[in-house]
């Protein structure tokens, strides 16, 4: 990060630079009391057809470009304790979503098939849906102490 302080007595600051992000998401979709998985507007049986799906969001970019605003200096002469808190956005990719079936014991090749295809749609639909995530909001605060 570089940070530019436009007036030499203020605290305020632009800042612009790279960020090193491997932010993901990880969870599994599993239904409560033996009922169904609802994939792409179609009811599975979680017992014995779909018994879980496992689902992982994560960006394309490792490193993303970043530009913010902020206010403080850490590194202020005459100034011990210091505070700074920035406001900007991380340009991280469109999220990639990964949907993993876990199949019960009666979903045969046909059922297998469908699932798939309806997980493929339903992952499609849940990019779509995220992809407003490409740029990825931040805020951070911070202390600094020098000696």
């Amino acid at each position: 990060m570089v940070d530019y302080h436009p007036w030499q007595k203020g605290g305020f600051r632009l800042t612009g630079g790279l960020v090193f992000q491997d932010n993901n998401l990880e969870g599994t979709g599993k239904a409560s009391n033996a009922g169904t998985i609802n994939i792409n507007g179609r009811d599975y049986n979680s017992t014995d057809q779909l018994t879980s799906v496992k689902a992982k969001v994560s960006f394309a970019n490792s490193v993303a470009p970043y530009i913010g605003i902020g206010w403080g200096n850490a590194v202020k002469p005459g100034k011990r304790w210091g505070f700074s808190a920035n406001l900007g956005v991380m340009f991280a990719g469109s999220p990639k979503v990964a949907l993993t079936p876990t199949f019960g014991p009666n979903a045969d090749e046909a059922l297998k098939t469908q699932i798939n295809n309806d997980i493929e749609a339903e992952r499609k639909k849940q990019e779509s849906d995220l992809d407003w995530l490409s740029i990825y909001p931040v805020f951070s605060v911070g202390i600094s102490y020098q000696f």
